[in-house]
């Protein structure tokens, strides 16, 4: 998700999401594998998301707006501090996902919740 979104928010050759944006053990195994990320510090912090993305310029909300997943009139010029969590899977798409107690209680006292996968779940 995190080669996604530098992908997808990039501004020629600035980049909006880098490596201080993802928050979770996963970056390190990433930092020991690939050279290009070699000089990533390594995360220790308690992780609250797998990614956080202050978007202070406005370029994820705006691309969220252009693909009709926030609308124009409520989130044009705001700039909200996003709390991604990611949940990939290796087997069947209709398997259900694990979510800890925790990071359940974050999405439930999260404002706004904005699900962009394929599938929604329910408690």
């Amino acid at each position: 998700m995190y080669a996604l979104l530098r992908r997808v928010l990039r501004d020629g050759d600035e980049f909006h999401i880098r490596a201080e944006h993802w928050k979770n053990n996963m970056r390190n195994l990433v930092r020991r594998h690939l050279d290009e990320c070699a000089e990533w510090p390594e995360w220790t912090e308690a992780e609250t998301a797998d990614l956080v993305f202050p978007d202070k310029m406005g370029v994820l909300t705006d691309l969220l707006i252009q693909n009709g997943y926030l609308e124009y009139r409520d989130w044009y010029d705001q700039a909200p501090n996003y709390l991604i969590e990611v949940k990939p899977t290796m087997s069947n798409r209709n398997k259900e996902f694990y979510m800890s107690t925790h990071q359940y209680t974050r999405v439930r006292t999260t404002s706004i919740v904005l699900s962009l996968g394929v599938h929604s779940c329910s408690p």
